[in-house]
């Protein structure tokens, strides 16, 4: 007996995940890590303006969610048809409830990051 655990004894086949679905998790949890650490750290020092911690976290943030549903997409079966799962909602799948998790996650980025840089585009 060497010890390990067989996570796939209950499946028919093992679980083939390809790289693109472990990069697209790696993105994401950076993509939420740094938001989250840079949010705590403007709430507990009560920061007013955005320091270049909460800029550089809120793009990191933006940049490597979307990188991470091009992975996605880029993993689907038939990509140019990823749209559908967008609009055919089934709250009993994992995937329809991340999929409306990210629909909410992605805009919220976006706003964080022109938030962060709000002083910066002001000029245009």
């Amino acid at each position: 007996m060497n010890g390990a655990i067989n996570f796939t004894a209950t499946f028919s086949h093992g679980v083939e995940w390809g790289w693109p679905i472990a990069v697209y998790l790696l993105l994401a949890g950076m993509s939420g890590g740094a938001l989250i650490v840079a949010i705590l750290v403007k709430f507990y020092k009560k920061q007013t303006e955005s320091t270049p911690l909460f800029k550089a976290a809120s793009l990191l943030s933006l940049v490597t969610i979307l990188l991470g549903m091009v992975c996605l997409v880029a993993d689907l079966e038939r990509p140019l048809l990823f749209w559908k799962i967008l609009i055919n909602y089934n709250f009993t799948s994992v995937m329809s409830v991340g999929v409306a998790a990210l629909c909410v996650y992605i805009p919220l980025t976006f706003v964080a990051c022109l938030y962060a840089f709000e002083a910066d585009l002001s000029g245009f």
